[in-house]
């Protein structure tokens, strides 16, 4: 077991190391301290994307994506709203000043696998255009092992705890929709029947 202190100092050093976020959350929890773990719990949600952001390579030939990919994932709004912050913050990094994210339509345009084959983004006069495939490849990569739906799980307990049910379903039906199949931890069906869905 490690110290708070310890915990919050390998946090700072170690940024992308979402275990130490997770260790750093469950200890706050351990005292009570339910808004600190939440709070740590979500850095490591943003590490997880930031790690899967800078593992990514813009190439034709990076598997492809279609929307069918998505399934129940598609119902979520929390991941999708940190995939748009992850590479809106990137973006702007590497001196881009406009990101263009599809809408219906150019969804739609954009997912033809012929023309841009497995590519994420494309750049063109200053304007980055995000492809429907960077942002399914987020929900796949995110469902690769049991990391992402652990921390839902985990936040979702945490505000179930603080007596936030709305919250804590939220939390539990997205940990749902990107627990790996075959995985039988986190649990997060057994929190959302005790808050009587």
């Amino acid at each position: 077991m490690t110290n708070i202190s310890t915990l919050e100092r390998l946090t700072k050093e170690n940024p992308l190391d979402y275990g130490y976020w997770n260790d750093l959350g469950i200890e706050y929890k351990k005292q009570g301290r339910q808004k600190d773990a939440i709070i740590s719990y979500l850095n490591g949600v943003n590490a997880i994307f930031q790690s899967i952001y800078l593992q990514l390579k813009n190439s034709k030939d990076n598997e492809f994506f279609g929307v069918e990919s998505l399934g129940d994932k598609a119902n979520h709004k929390f991941w999708l709203d940190r995939v748009i912050d992850c590479i809106t913050a990137y973006s702007k990094a590497d001196g881009v000043s406009n990101i263009r994210f599809p809408n219906g339509q150019t969804a739609i345009k954009f997912s033809d696998q012929i023309t841009y084959g497995g590519l994420l983004f494309f750049d063109q006069e200053n304007i980055r255009y995000v492809l429907p495939n960077l942002i399914h490849t987020f929900a796949d990569c995110l469902t690769w092992n049991k990391i992402y739906s652990t921390y839902l799980n985990n936040i979702g307990v945490a505000y179930a705890e603080k007596g936030d049910n709305d919250k804590a379903r939220e939390y539990f039906r997205e940990s749902i929709a990107f627990t790996p199949k075959g995985t039988d931890y986190p649990n997060p069906i057994i929190g959302l029947r005790e808050l009587k869905d």
